[in-house]
C-alpha cells in the first residue's frame, strides 16, 4: 500500500494544478513537474492517471460528507447542511464555466 504521507502532498499539489490550469493540464508528467517528484515517485503512489484521478474525487466527497456532518450536527436540518456544505458562507459563488 502506497505510503499516505507523500499521498497527501500530490493530491494538493494536483488540486492546486487543475484549479491554476485547469483540467487538462493534469497529466502525469505535469504533475511529476509541479509537485518536485519523478513521474516514477509519481507511479509509486498512483498506478495510472485514472488511479490518481479517483483518489482526487474520494478526497473531495470525503470532504464534502465531513463538512455536511459538522452541518447536521450544528442545525439538526440534513437539507440545510447539504446546503451549508455545497454553498459554505464566505465563499464567492462561481459560475459552472469555473468550475468545470
Amino acid at each position: 500500500m502506497p505510503r499516505k504521507s507523500q499521498r497527501e502532498p500530490l493530491l494538493d499539489a494536483a488540486e492546486q494544478l487543475v484549479l491554476d490550469e485547469g483540467v487538462a493540464a493534469l497529466t502525469l508528467n505535469g504533475l511529476a513537474r509541479v509537485a518536485g517528484v519523478s513521474k516514477g515517485g509519481l507511479l509509486y503512489h498512483f498506478e495510472s492517471k485514472a488511479a490518481l484521478v479517483a483518489a482526487m474525487v474520494e478526497r473531495v466527497a470525503a470532504r464534502f460528507a465531513e463538512a455536511q456532518d459538522r452541518h447536521v450536527s450544528k442545525s439538526g436540518d440534513a437539507v440545510r447542511a447539504y446546503v451549508d456544505a455545497t454553498f459554505p458562507k464566505g465563499r464567492p459563488a462561481r459560475s459552472r464555466e469555473d468550475r468545470l
